[in-house]
């Protein structure tokens, strides 16, 4: 089987930002917060039902 090259527009210098949902309980945020930032991540968490796709409110 051959496998089928994706095509993407960007060339590989191009900075994108990628935003992962994930849902997790407020300890289990803080434990990743704590080996995140030693990477140089910056993590955001909202809480569900406050900000969620099910309200339709965007966060800017």
């Amino acid at each position: 089987m051959v496998k089928k090259k994706v095509n993407i527009l960007l060339p590989d210098h191009v900075m994108v930002e990628v935003v992962m949902r994930k849902e997790m309980t407020v300890s289990a945020y803080r434990k990743l917060l704590d080996n995140d930032k030693g990477k140089g991540w910056r993590v955001q968490a909202y809480q569900l039902g406050v900000y969620s796709p099910g309200l339709k409110e965007e966060v800017k």
